[in-house]
């Protein structure tokens, strides 16, 4: 159950899923955010917190895993839970640079 997830292992999950080839239907509108960050043994919403060993902030790898649904649900519902949007990468690219790329396709 994705319940049982954190935010953090959630984006692993969605990230491996990718990898693999591996497709979640209707995943977007079938987490609740305000639940996974309680689960989360650190708040990946503190910036201290929130990249993983890469330097990815949470919001660029949930974005960049692809199973955002066309109404940007996941999207919307990291930035309804205080995700921090303006946290680059380790290329100095934020949120809104891999966003206005992907639209650019």
């Amino acid at each position: 159950s994705l319940r049982l997830l954190g935010a953090s292992d959630l984006a692993l999950l969605l990230e491996t899923c990718k990898r693999k080839n591996i497709l979640l239907p209707d995943v977007a509108s079938n987490i609740d955010w305000t639940h996974a960050f309680k689960m989360s043994a650190v708040d990946p919403r503190l910036a201290s917190h929130s990249r993983d060993q890469n330097g990815r902030p949470l919001l660029i790898r949930l974005y960049r895993s692809g199973h955002d649904d066309s109404q940007r649900s996941m999207l919307r519902g990291l930035l309804r839970n205080d995700v921090p949007v303006n946290l680059p990468d380790a290329n100095g690219e934020t949120i809104v640079y891999h966003f206005l790329r992907n639209t650019d396709k």
